[in-house]
């Protein structure tokens, strides 16, 4: 499956991996990245993703054709889908705030046909962003994270990653290369 955007951050993010200590970073990440992403990993997960909306909502939805907007800190969604037969357009709206820690809370979704809290889909949310941040932040100190309108930054700078003495490590330990993925 070619994840030509997915794959471009996963290479700067190994990139930066391989940089000095204290080397500055700066992201932005801009709603046709954040939607082509999206995409990309909904149509490489697809049976991971129906799952999750089931286990979360109760409901079989095909996604299809999301879009990701980003406005003063928040995340809008929107999307087509198909339960069963009926085709839908399904929306969500999500804030996000950092203060050393990212926190993302739905605040609004709307399904046709369900009645569905955003409360209910936020443990949904949590735990793969948790995830990802806690990879990221193996490596980078995060000075900064916020959302404007059109984009996403995330400013930091590359962190001292602690090694094993060598007379600790065991010899496969020595020359086993870091996961090539942040996910």
């Amino acid at each position: 499956m070619n994840t030509p955007t997915i794959d471009k951050y996963i290479k700067k993010f190994n990139d930066f991996k391989a940089q000095q200590p204290g080397t500055a970073l700066k992201v932005v990440l801009t709603d046709a990245d954040a939607t082509a992403a999206l995409r990309e990993y909904i149509e490489k997960n697809n049976t991971q993703v129906q799952v999750l909306i089931k286990d979360n909502i109760g409901v079989n939805i095909d996604i299809i054709d999301p879009v990701i907007t980003f406005t003063k800190d928040m995340i809008d969604l929107t999307a087509k889908g198909k339960i069963s037969l009926i085709k839908i357009t399904i929306s969500a709206t999500a804030k996000v705030t950092w203060d050393g820690m990212l926190h993302v809370e739905a605040q609004s979704l709307n399904v046709p046909v369900i009645s569905i809290s955003p409360e209910k889909i936020n443990p949904a949310i949590k735990e793969p962003l948790n995830k990802i941040m806690k990879k990221i932040q193996e490596y980078i100190e995060i000075h900064s994270f916020r959302i404007t309108e059109g984009a996403a930054f995330l400013e930091g700078t590359k962190k001292l990653v602690p090694q094993m003495p060598v007379s600790a490590q065991s010899s496969t330990s020595v020359n086993t290369p870091l996961p090539n993925s942040i996910y």
